[in-house]
Parts: C-alpha cells; sequence; structure tokens
C-alpha cells in the first residue's frame, strides 16, 4: 500500500502540529519520520484520562520515557514495559475474574494501538509477587498461601490460554529466587526498618536523620527516609482492609518494605536481563504519595477497566470485578472492593486456548 504524505502551505507557525496529526489518524497508510512516530508511540502509552489513573506523567518523567521508547525504536525491538502484579485477591476465597480480564485487555489493546505505529509494538513482563504474598501474608496462615498460588496459576494459564503470551509474558517470583533465600533476606532488614518506623513515628519524622535505627537501615543499604505522606498512606490503607491497630499497622508496613527491597537486593524486579534498566513501569496501583521522584521516574499509572464502563478504579487483585447486565440486554464490566454489598448472581467461564491450555474465570453479575 503507498504511504501518502502531507504537507500544511505556507508558514503556518503551527503546520508541523497539524501535519503530524492528520498523519496519526491514518498510522498504517501515512508517512511518519522517526520524531513523529516517537510521538505518536509516546501518546499512546500516555494515554488519555480515559485509561490512566490519575495526571500526565511531569515533564522529567516524560524525557525518561521517551527515551525508553526511543532506545527501542533505534534498535527495532518492541518497546520493554513491566508490570508489577500483586500474589491474590484481598478475599482468599476469589481468584481471577472480569477485573483481570480486563486489565489484560488494556495492555493486549494498547499494544494493538503502538503497532499502528512502530510494527515491533510492545512486550510486558507481569511480575507475580508471588514470593512476596507468601511474606506479607504470612500471618493470615495456610489459606492465603494456598490463595496465592491458585492465584498466579489462574493468571498465568489465562495469559496462555488467550494466547497473549507472546506479547504478555508473566513472571513468577518463585521463578527468580528460592523462598528460603528471600525470606532469609526480608527478615534481615524487616527488624531494622521496624524499630526506625516506631522510633520516628514516636519522635518525629522530621529528627529520624539523627536516630541510630535510621543510621543502622543505611548501613544496611537502605536510601532515603520514609516520608509521613508515604507511611500515613500505607497505615490508612492497613486499617481500612484488615482494620489493623498502629502497631500492627507499622508491623505490616516494615514487612511490606522489607519485601521490596528484597526484590531489589535480590535482582527480582522481573525486567528480563537483556533489559538492563531501559524500560517502563506500568502500574495499576495508584501512585503513592512521598515516593522518591527516582523511583517512579519511567512509571505510568493505568486503570484496569476503562473510565467509559466505569469510573472506580480499584485494584484487580484487590478488587471484585463483575458485568452489570442491563434492561436492553448491553454488558459492561465493573469492579468494587470487597466490601461493596450488591446482589451478586455467581457464575463462571472456561476459557480454552488452541494449545490445549484452559482458563476458568469468576463470573458475578448483578442485574441493573
Amino acid at each position: 500500500m503507498n504511504k501518502f504524505d502531507i504537507k500544511v502551505q505556507g508558514n503556518d507557525p503551527y503546520g508541523a502540529l497539524i501535519e503530524s496529526a492528520i498523519k496519526m489518524s491514518f498510522p498504517n497508510i501515512s508517512s511518519m519520520d522517526g520524531k513523529q512516530v516517537l510521538d505518536a508511540v509516546t501518546s499512546e502509552l500516555v494515554g488519555t484520562s480515559q485509561i490512566r489513573f490519575g495526571p500526565a506523567p511531569n515533564p522529567e518523567s516524560l524525557v525518561a520515557i521517551r527515551s525508553v521508547i526511543r532506545n527501542a525504536i533505534h534498535d527495532g525491538r518492541p518497546i520493554p514495559i513491566l508490570v508489577p502484579w500483586g500474589s491474590k485477591k484481598t478475599d482468599s476465597t476469589r481468584s481471577v475474574d472480569i477485573a483481570e480480564l480486563c486489565a489484560i485487555k488494556t495492555l493486549n489493546c494498547l499494544n494493538t494501538r503502538i503497532c499502528n505505529f512502530y510494527p515491533a509494538g510492545a512486550v510486558f513482563a507481569v511480575r507475580l509477587e508471588d514470593l512476596s504474598g507468601y511474606y506479607l501474608f504470612e500471618d493470615e496462615g495456610e489459606v492465603a498461601r494456598k490463595s496465592s498460588v491458585k492465584y498466579c496459576n489462574d493468571f498465568v494459564n489465562l495469559i496462555y490460554a488467550l494466547e497473549l503470551n507472546s506479547v504478555i509474558n508473566p513472571i513468577k517470583e518463585t521463578d527468580l529466587c528460592e523462598e528460603t533465600v528471600f525470606n532469609a533476606t526480608c527478615d534481615f532488614f524487616q527488624p531494622m526498618l521496624l524499630e526506625y518506623l516506631q522510633e520516628s513515628d514516636k519522635n518525629g519524622i522530621e529528627k529520624s536523620v539523627e536516630m541510630l535505627s535510621y543510621q543502622k537501615l543505611l548501613k544496611s543499604g537502605w536510601v532515603g527516609t520514609i516520608p509521613l505522606e508515604q507511611r500515613s498512606y500505607y497505615y490508612s490503607r492497613y486499617e481500612k482492609v484488615y482494620h489493623a491497630n498502629f502497631e500492627t499497622q507499622q508491623i505490616k508496613l516494615s514487612r511490606y518494605l522489607a519485601a521490596s527491597i528484597s526484590r531489589y537486593k535480590l535482582g527480582m524486579k522481573g525486567n528480563p536481563q537483556h533489559w538492563g534498566s531501559d524500560f517502563i513501569y506500568l502500574a495499576f496501583v495508584p501512585a503513592v504519595p512521598g515516593i522518591p521522584e527516582s523511583l517512579v521516574s519511567k512509571r505510568l499509572y493505568y486503570r484496569a477497566i476503562h473510565a467509559k464502563y466505569t469510573r472506580d478504579h480499584v485494584i484487580p487483585w484487590r478488587g471484585r470485578g463483575y458485568l452489570r447486565i442491563f434492561n436492553d440486554n448491553t454488558v459492561t464490566p465493573a469492579i468494587a472492593s470487597f466490601g461493596v454489598e450488591q446482589e451478586y448472581i455467581k457464575s463462571e467461564v472456561e476459557i480454552s486456548g488452541r494449545h490445549g491450555t484452559k482458563a476458568t474465570l469468576m463470573i458475578d453479575y448483578v442485574l441493573k
């Protein structure tokens, strides 16, 4: 198929912008130069408020994201994107449902849109945090562990049954590290983190850099303080989800942070080795207040379900995905926290791939 080209006549100051806008409307048949391809792919990744959760990346983040895209285009390889993913539903009796299916659709549609401008597309490494889950939910016993195993296996099966594994590659933490090694590393950091949280919460965070607990933490390899807005965010989550008292909130946060630094120290981020550090993060988890800018410079935040269906945003593994069936027989996906009471009607569907992989989805629906 012949590629068309356009040229705005005269010296219109917005000529280049107009040319790009028209070419982006017909990506498969227009002739685009390297910068226009870079701009188009960046625009698809950044998305709109219908897909993205929260504001667009700031200028510094946008520069970092464009650098990853530019390098991939220069090498003619797929744009590398790492997607962190939880280990189980908040309700341990639940497994993958419409929420996970919609999030996978979001990634697949993003790749399709990128391919319109850049045929190599994108490739997603989804890090399933099963080891972290075992460690974080240890106090919930064997039920939580079995729930994590089932959820992660069901998620992997869903990717393969949909035959999207060439684009979306699920990677379990259990395939990256031995559990004993991970737990030992977590157990090394957790007491120091708990001591620092307790001491700084009691005596004031502004003085935390002078505290012995903080100095000990620095010597262990930890970098930076844990600001008030960050810890307050996690404390409020633990209180809401687990009804935890303040002491328990501190313990849970220390374990969460211990798992995070252990993952980093053990090389368990989930990015394939040939990516190096040149990749984009795409998170379905909202931005956490107070996280150092260096950790979020290449991070995008997405909705699990497109805003045209619902304005609610709940992290897929923390929410209950379901369908809304209306009187005119239209069906739309939705997601709600597990505490939301509705008259759910329960069902299940089985998805079968051409190569024998099967996945079962828990399908709840409500009649509207």
